[in-house]
């Protein structure tokens, strides 16, 4: 078996051009498709010399992740460069893309800090199940989880970018259920949060100021990412990348 055909090659192979593939995006198509194909065609060119020189699959392999880990900086700096040379060249489409970025990293923020949230109040919650064997709570804890689940779900499909504002659209529905259930789930998991719930007759107003901040900040979200219909769409040169 040649080590271009060996899994292990390929498997490393595989790595690099996925770490290729993450940092191109975003760039003009034809320069990421570019990169790609110089790098597969070096991919190849190498398993053909470790073949001549009688180098076993685990040498070219290591080769392969050393080059790809030595490469790592020189990779960035590359993209570092191209993104300079889209600001130059068009610097309205590059603001948008900061922009874009720039909410992305916002919605994704909120969204883990949410989940977060809400995985502390169902550990203590079941922790409370646990000990207490409190079957009033088991209500509690299927709903909590049910919404946090539906949270991870949302900011799952805030990784594709077409499916973005399905994502919020989805964390705008969760956050109701997480927030609702894990200050239910607190007031049996948490002494503290407990006697401050009992005492303090604000709180309901804070429980429900925080749902509707929520709720409100991915709904902006999916108005942002909205997909605009066709006759909307502003024309692009053709060799602009697609976002």
């Amino acid at each position: 078996m040649t080590v271009a055909r060996s899994p292990e090659y390929r498997h490393a192979t595989s790595r690099v051009l996925r770490w290729a593939a993450w940092y191109t995006r975003g760039l003009d198509r034809e320069i990421a498709e570019e990169r790609l194909d110089e790098l597969a065609s070096d991919l190849h060119d190498h398993a053909v010399w470790a073949d001549e020189a009688g180098l076993s699959v685990d040498e070219a392999t290591r080769a392969i992740t050393r080059r790809g880990l030595r490469g790592v900086l020189d990779d960035l700096s590359w993209r570092r460069a191209q993104l300079r040379r889209m600001a130059s060249s068009d610097p309205l489409a590059m603001r948008a893309r900061r922009q874009s970025s720039a909410v992305l990293a916002s919605v994704l923020l909120v969204g883990l800090v949410v989940v977060a949230g809400g995985g502390f109040a169902l550990t203590r919650t079941l922790q409370y199940l646990l000990r207490m064997h409190d079957d009033a709570v088991i209500a509690t804890v299927v709903l909590l989880t049910a919404s946090l689940v539906l949270a991870v779900v949302g900011l799952a499909l805030l990784m594709s970018p077409r499916l973005r504002f399905l994502g919020a659209a989805v964390l705008m529905i969760a956050v109701v259920g997480v927030v609702q259930y894990a200050f239910t789930g607190l007031i049996y998991g948490s002494a503290a949060v407990n006697n401050l719930l009992y005492f303090a007759e604000w709180w309901p107003f804070a429980k429900n100021g925080l749902i509707v901040a929520l709720a409100a900040f991915f709904a902006a979200a999916v108005l942002w990412w909205w997909p605009a219909k066709r006759g909307e769409r502003m024309p692009v040169r053709s060799d602009e990348g697609a976002r």
